[in-house]
């Protein structure tokens, strides 16, 4: 977790941890799960993409490994409405590392049942 929230205040809990030096915390912004079991499906670190190419995924990366599960890294345009993506920019982290490649939405979402649709042939829920 960053040392300061870059875009003005954060929640409390944000404020509160990041005032104290010697203290380092991640949060993972998505983690898709069986909705049978809640067995972790895969691991995603997720920015509004603005062009950058690199967001910290270290913590994230090393997480997914030990789960023996797949992380990304996924930047993302947002469309007009709230619940609306233009477009995504996706890097596979693990288990290993890809260029970074577009996504549509409906690609994304496909993406997401193939881990959905993978994992429900070992699901004990």
């Amino acid at each position: 977790m960053a040392r300061y929230n870059y875009f003005g205040f954060g929640d409390h809990f944000s404020e509160f941890h990041r005032k104290h030096d010697g203290i380092s915390g991640i949060d993972l912004d998505f983690v898709e799960t069986c909705p049978r079991c809640k067995e972790p499906l895969a691991f995603f670190e997720t920015a509004f993409d603005k062009g950058q190419t690199f967001k910290a995924t270290t913590t994230t990366e090393w997480i997914a490994r030990k789960c023996a599960k797949p992380s990304f890294l996924v930047f993302y345009k947002p469309g007009e409405k709230m619940d609306e993506i233009e477009v995504f920019r996706v890097q596979i982290l693990t288990p290993e590392k890809s260029e970074q490649y577009f996504m549509r939405p409906e690609e994304f979402i496909n993406m997401l049942r193939g881990l959905q649709s993978k994992h429900k042939q070992f699901c004990k829920g």
